[in-house]
């Protein structure tokens, strides 16, 4: 099976290239409209560089660097759901301040009174950027004001997402360092005679404070994909399972690299680069379904943004050939449950077995064709990808054939 393993890797390498190699082609294949926009431009730059991290990944695959590829691949997921949010999101939201030891009922009431403060307010046609009071998902009981970007009465089938604008002006220097600590190039004395850059500064810190904690923080960005209708509650809760999976390999963890290795409970001891053991096969095609979806998700999200831009600006977005690929990849290497596909053909068998009553199991004609939306996913990423792998058989389901098979 090892084998069989290493030829699955390579076909998802060279899936990844052969996207790539599609992507690049695009601009080859696009008719310009009338106008230039610069925004498209500005997140085709964006995509690019997360492309280039998902060529660093094949790299470090291919050189056997499964820990870091999976590292790596932690920082692309976050920058392909920001990328999600600058091309589609227009919604954000606001906190209000944090109230401690109120009672849940206490909190139901206030916000019921501030959802009909703002009824009110619409009432009068007023406040009407701000759709609605919610409580706020993450965390203890506190109220959510949820808002909606502003549309140009010029250009209605236009939108430019809130998000694209707070990554273009984040800083995360002006946030987190304070000038006092560090060289300055305005000469000390001066600083002294001008109060109001003092003033100016902290205007500048807090501006960025609120671009990271309402927009590009990771809360902030699940938050903000809810609301945008980008990911489904469950959706979100894969999101989470992946990105704590692979930050186990961004930060420090106990025995999160040992675990990718073969044999990995055997303590060899000595000197070297990494440990004795090599990695598990399936470490590696773990590492490698990672790139093929996350490479996917970035394409993906681009390409529906160029269909989607008015003819003024793109006369044809010049999408054909990656929309062919991604379709080959839905067929291709969907069993590996990532955020948006569906639930694989294992994780069907599995619910049919602990959930699915025979009368379900006969009126869907088999435990392929059940539905999907009450199956959970399954966080133990590594384990569930080597279950996937092999064939199994239960009397009263039938018989699960794996993806491949050995040659």
């Amino acid at each position: 099976m090892t084998e069989r393993i290493e030829q699955e890797v390579a076909l998802a390498l060279d899936f990844v290239d052969r996207l790539s190699a599609a992507w690049t082609e695009i601009g080859q294949r696009q008719k310009s409209g009338s106008i230039t926009q610069m925004m498209y431009s500005d997140i085709i730059e964006f995509a690019n560089l997360r492309l280039e991290t998902a060529s660093t990944i094949a790299l470090l695959v291919r050189d056997d660097r499964i820990s870091d590829a999976l590292g790596l691949s932690r920082s692309l997921l976050e920058h392909a759901l920001l990328l999600r949010l600058m091309t589609k999101g227009n919604r954000y939201f606001e906190l209000g301040p944090e109230v401690p030891n109120r009672t849940h009922a206490a909190f139901k009431k206030v916000l019921a009174e501030k959802r009909a403060e703002l009824e009110q307010l619409h009432a009068k046609g007023e406040a009407g950027h701000c759709l609605r009071v919610e409580r706020y998902p993450r965390g203890r009981d506190r109220l959510m004001w949820v808002y909606e970007g502003l549309k140009s009465a010029d250009e209605p089938d236009f939108v430019v997402p809130v998000h694209y604008f707070h990554y273009n002006e984040f800083r995360p220097e002006v946030m987190r360092l304070d000038d006092k600590d560090y060289l300055d190039p305005v000469p000390s004395t001066y600083r002294q005679q001008t109060g109001e850059r003092s003033k100016a500064m902290q205007k500048h810190k807090d501006e960025a404070g609120f671009r990271y904690r309402f927009f590009l923080s990771y809360d902030a960005l699940l938050v903000c994909l809810g609301l945008n209708d980008l990911a489904s509650a469950e959706e979100v809760k894969r999101i989470e399972a992946h990105y704590t999976f692979l930050g186990q390999f961004l930060h420090p963890t106990n025995r999160a690299s040992r675990q990718l290795h073969a044999n990995a409970n055997k303590h060899l001891g000595g000197f070297r680069i990494g440990i004795a053991q090599s990695y598990d096969p399936v470490a590696r095609l773990l590492a490698a379904l990672y790139e093929v979806h996350l490479t996917a998700m970035v394409v993906s999200e681009v390409a529906d943004m160029l269909e989607s831009a008015p003819s003024r600006y793109l006369a044809d977005p010049g999408t054909t050939e990656v929309r062919k690929l991604l379709a080959e990849l839905e067929g291709r290497f969907d069993y590996f449950w990532f955020v948006f596909n569906d639930a694989p053909l294992y994780d069907r068998w599995i619910f049919a077995i602990n959930e699915a009553s025979d009368d379900e199991l006969k009126a869907a004609g088999g435990y392929a064709a059940l539905a999907t939306d009450r199956i959970k996913f399954d966080s133990a990423v590594l384990e569930h990808l080597r279950h996937t792998l092999t064939p199994w058989g239960n009397s009263r389901v039938g018989h699960y054939s794996p993806p491949f098979r050995d040659v």
